[in-house]
């Protein structure tokens, strides 16, 4: 057996420290031995020592009830300075018990080994969970367009002559002006246009409606940039009008895309590849690819909300291209996870709207399977808790405006309580969460598709203790950020555990609180 700190240098958040430090963590350290049903500590009586298991297991114990189980490379002591329960061994149990005044020093003279147990202290596990990353990943595929913008709009009128337009481009030193009617967009006008209306030797006193690009395309505000880079890519096409409730906020051109995204560019040459395939086998190659690329990113470090919206639009973009090349009839949604853009890569949850067609969705299905995705398929001619969660993939716009209208008569506080009561019942945090964020969004008659963390920051004041709420975004995106890291081949951690044992005391608050308060 390795002497007691040369084993806990290999662990972290011990690892952080420097030898000296370990030094002094050796001067306060003991090995106790603890026979099955010895007493560690007191309940109430305050504690003076960390104690780390190194073999054995340690119940905490609230009077006779067993609350918790402690294992093997795992700490108590430090979230119990005045505890309400009791610890004792299970077990035959092996303890390395360092003097907190020690450990106290050291949290003030190692930044890294302090901000550990602060942010164990303040329950803090998504953040805890990035201290155990060596590198991270830029947030930079997820980022709203809104704050990339850099200007504000220039627009005209299609009444407006092209002289006009053009001394607007030159007074605002832009490339684009888009043409407004009643402020929503229904034209743009570039530079390339301007240069082939000079080339073809159109009259400058011509109406910019003769001329402009129809319809403009464009991309809501609260869009990731992956979404804008990816539909510059498909349609060829240099300049999107940003848009935020049907009104024209700003312009950006596919240059504000790549000078944000070129450092960090594994993702673009391989989106342009799926864009250009015309086979599964081509998509398959690609695909391979990509997952390798995210497996890059889930070992390098990442926030768990960007990256989660990074993979759903790379999925958006294989959804839709396997669909092209089937000849796909239906109108395709993203649901439940997924349509959330919480994805549990390469898992999909894709509903369908039109004429059930069983041999166009067979194949379909095997097409994506073909390729490495794994979808499910689900029709959306009955109301489902996950119809909550939909976003708009493939095929008819307007058949999916429809539908998301139809959910408006589901939008009840009947149906809000049946998902309250459902969360009071959930054996796991996450499902409770999902249940509850999505009852929050139901009374607050928003049919939005939004990521839990948001719906959290957005409802879940209105109806929760500030304390609390911070409590479940932050065991909900440790939580999912485990699931995605485990998915992507990292192996299991010992703070996995205690993220999953800690998470379970947050979701015994949560019911508590729900079932006093409704």
């Amino acid at each position: 057996m390795l002497p007691p700190v040369e084993y806990l240098a290999r662990m972290k958040p011990f690892s952080y420290l420097k030898e000296n430090e370990l030094d002094i963590l050796a001067r306060g350290l003991e090995v106790t031995l603890y026979k099955p049903g010895k007493i560690i500590f007191k309940k109430g009586k305050k504690l003076k020592k960390l104690y780390f298991v190194r073999e054995g297991k340690v119940g905490i114990f609230d009077g006779d009830d067993l609350i918790e189980i402690v294992n093997e490379d795992e700490m108590i002591g430090i979230d119990y300075s005045n505890p309400a329960f009791a610890a004792r061994a299970i077990e035959e149990t092996i303890c390395f018990e360092i003097e907190l005044e020690k450990v106290n020093f050291l949290f003030k003279r190692n930044s890294r080994f302090g901000d550990f147990f602060r942010k164990f202290f303040s329950r803090k596990f998504h953040s805890l969970l990035k201290l155990y990353d060596e590198k991270g990943v830029d947030e930079v595929y997820a980022v709203a367009v809104v704050n990339i913008i850099r200007k504000k709009p220039v627009v005209c009128r299609a009444e407006d002559s092209l002289r006009h337009a053009v001394k607007l481009m030159r007074a605002n030193d832009v490339s684009s002006v888009v043409v407004v009617r009643d402020e929503k967009p229904v034209g743009i006008v570039t530079h390339s246009d301007l240069v082939r209306v000079l080339d073809e030797g159109i009259n400058l006193e011509s109406k910019v409606g003769d001329v402009m690009s129809s319809p403009v395309e464009a991309i809501d505000s609260e869009s990731p940039v992956m979404d804008a880079y990816l539909k510059f890519v498909s349609k060829a096409i240099n300049h999107l009008a940003v848009v935020e409730d049907g009104r024209v906020v700003g312009v950006i051109s596919s240059k504000d895309i790549l000078s944000r995204m070129e450092s960090y560019s594994s993702l673009i040459p391989l989106s342009k590849r799926i864009i250009k395939a015309e086979s599964l086998s081509e998509l398959k190659s690609t695909f391979e690819d990509v997952v390798r690329a995210f497996e890059d990113m889930a070992s390098s470090g990442f926030d768990y909300p960007s990256f989660s919206i990074t993979i759903s639009s790379i999925a958006d973009l294989m959804v839709r291209k396997v669909a092209d090349i089937q000849a796909f009839g239906l109108t395709l949604v993203a649901i439940g996870d997924y349509g959330r853009r919480e994805i549990l890569f390469p898992e999909v949850m894709v509903g369908y709207l039109g004429r059930r067609m069983d041999e166009k969705l067979e194949i379909l299905l095997n097409g994506l399977n073909e390729v490495g995705m794994k979808a499910e398929f689900r029709a959306l001619d009955k109301f489902d808790f996950d119809h909550l969660d939909s976003r708009y993939i493939y095929g008819d716009g307007g058949a999916y405006v429809r539908f998301k209208e139809g959910l408006t008569p589901f939008l009840t506080e009947e149906v809000a309580m049946e998902l309250i009561e459902k969360a009071k019942k959930e054996d796991d945090l996450i499902s409770a969460i999902i249940d509850l964020t999505r009852a929050f969004a139901i009374l607050n008659m928003d049919t939005t598709s939004r990521q839990t963390r948001e719906r959290l920051l957005l409802f879940g004041i209105k109806y929760l203790p500030e304390n609390l709420v911070n409590d479940l975004m932050e065991f909900y995106l440790a939580l999912r950020k485990i699931e995605l890291l485990i998915r992507f081949g990292r192996r299991r951690e010992k703070i996995d555990d205690v993220v999953r044992r800690k998470s379970s005391e947050v979701l015994r608050e949560l019911q508590s609180w729900l079932r006093e308060k409704f």
